[in-house]
């Protein structure tokens, strides 16, 4: 007698799903139409029935929320990777890096380009004679907090975007400017100079100031009521022309004069290897008297020739001593005598630094 084949006993659980209705699909009231990852436009995902009824999707862009939904089902699936792609800008700055330059045995005087290459290979000298600062690798530097033969200024990167040589010697020739503020000891463009640590401007001064501009250029306001008018201070400021901020109708629609650049600016950063280009806004160079003008300033074109790649105040400039053998880096304004004697520490325009006995200055990003 032949057996019958028995089927494979079913649990519980499937016989009860067997009997009950599917639920239904809601009817899809979102107004997105792009391209689902996983669907494409049929929308039978489990993303696109998750989000099928949301309201705040417009047609061409998924709210928020949804777009989280979809980002974590695709990634579940496998559909997604689970860390972002590097964006183009990125994946062109890693494949252009720059060489570290490798600094000659017992350099005099190197002219180093003024980047983060250039302030490495001046680490590297200064190293080579001061095992208190010391390289940890991918162009980080270390030292210690202790050390008597070092004085480390950490500096903040955004902040560090230096004026163009040929701006600030035109305004420092046509009006007698004679004290930098906001400045550092790596940055100066003139001998005396105030840092953004220090108090407020001395008496009678007269001021070139290039403010950080900060988040949306709104530090602006507190650079310029910090030095304008003040304490009978004269101020030339270079800054974005936005008519837009309360500190452009409080101070500049009442300084002496507005010139107005007719290129736009590059900055260069010693903390990056590369700008990416003019910077986004035009400039004015405004001027402000120890006193408000009592109508509105005069706009005049301004235009001026650009730095040569080889401008000296474009450079790092690293000079050794041949009493001390300390590194030196010689300021942005100082001009050297071609042929002149051998370098000395007491030949730096930097009075702060202008002795043998002086400690090695080095400049470190802030972490």
């Amino acid at each position: 007698m032949e057996q019958s084949e028995r089927s494979p006993r079913r649990s519980k659980r499937e016989r009860t799903d067997e009997g009950a209705i599917a639920p239904e699909t809601p009817p899809r009231t979102s107004r997105y139409a792009g391209i689902c990852a996983a669907c494409d436009r049929a929308w039978s995902c489990a993303a696109c029935v998750r989000t099928a009824t949301c309201a705040a999707c417009t047609p061409t862009a998924r709210c928020g929320a949804c777009r989280n939904v979809h980002s974590l089902t695709h990634r579940k699936s496998g559909q997604q990777q689970s860390t972002p792609q590097r964006s183009k800008a990125v994946k062109r700055r890693a494949g252009t890096r720059v060489a570290p330059i490798a600094p000659p045995p017992d350099a005099r005087a190197l002219d180093l380009p003024r980047t983060r290459t250039g302030l490495d290979c001046l680490y590297r000298l200064v190293a080579s004679s001061c095992p208190d600062l010391r390289s940890s690798g991918g162009g980080r530097w270390m030292y210690s907090p202790t050390s008597g033969r070092l004085v480390v200024e950490t500096l903040n990167v955004k902040d560090q975007y230096e004026t163009p040589a040929y701006l600030w010697r035109h305004a420092v020739v046509t009006f007698r400017l004679d004290r930098d503020a906001h400045a550092s000891s790596l940055n100066a463009v003139l001998p005396a100079y105030d840092t953004r640590l220090e108090g407020g401007p001395r008496e009678g001064a007269r001021y070139w100031l290039n403010p950080a501009y900060g988040r949306h250029c709104g530090t602006i306001a507190d650079a310029l009521a910090t030095h304008v008018w003040q304490r009978g201070c004269a101020v030339v400021a270079l800054l974005p022309a936005l008519l837009h901020m309360g500190w452009w109708h409080e101070y500049v629609m009442r300084a002496d004069a507005i010139y107005y650049l007719r290129r736009k600016v590059r900055f260069g950063n010693p903390f990056l290897d590369s700008v990416d280009g003019e910077y986004m806004y035009s400039f004015v160079l405004v001027v402000w008297e120890p006193t408000p003008a009592p109508t509105p300033p005069p706009w005049r074109p301004l235009e001026l020739a650009l730095d040569a790649p080889s401008d000296p105040a474009q450079l790092l400039r690293v000079r050794r001593c041949c009493r001390c053998g300390k590194y030196r880096v010689l300021p942005r304004h100082q001009v050297e005598v071609e042929g002149g004697d051998a370098f000395t520490c007491d030949a730096l325009a930097d009075a702060r630094d202008a002795r043998c006995e002086a400690p090695c200055r080095v400049w470190l990003a802030e972490q």
